[in-house]
């Protein structure tokens, strides 16, 4: 509380949890919940590794970086 007042409680703040949105589903249930894909060959965002990381505060689960893409197609459906 470093303003002096509960911010949660003057503001409407939204949940932005996964779980809310139906199209995050089969890629949480993929297990893509914790990965960030790197899907740039030429070298850019090397260091994203160093921001991703830690774990994931809803989860608890570590956090990756993996190169490439996933091995199953993200927009088959």
């Amino acid at each position: 509380m470093a303003t002096g007042s509960y911010v949660t409680t003057m503001l409407p703040i939204p949940s932005l949890d996964n779980r809310v949105f139906d199209q995050a589903r089969k890629f949480e249930e993929r297990g893509y919940r914790n990965v960030l894909f790197k899907l740039n060959n030429v070298g850019d965002y090397k260091d994203i590794k160093y921001i991703w990381k830690g774990t994931n505060p809803a989860s608890g689960i570590q956090l990756f970086v993996k190169e490439g893409s996933p091995k199953q197609p993200l927009l088959k459906d």
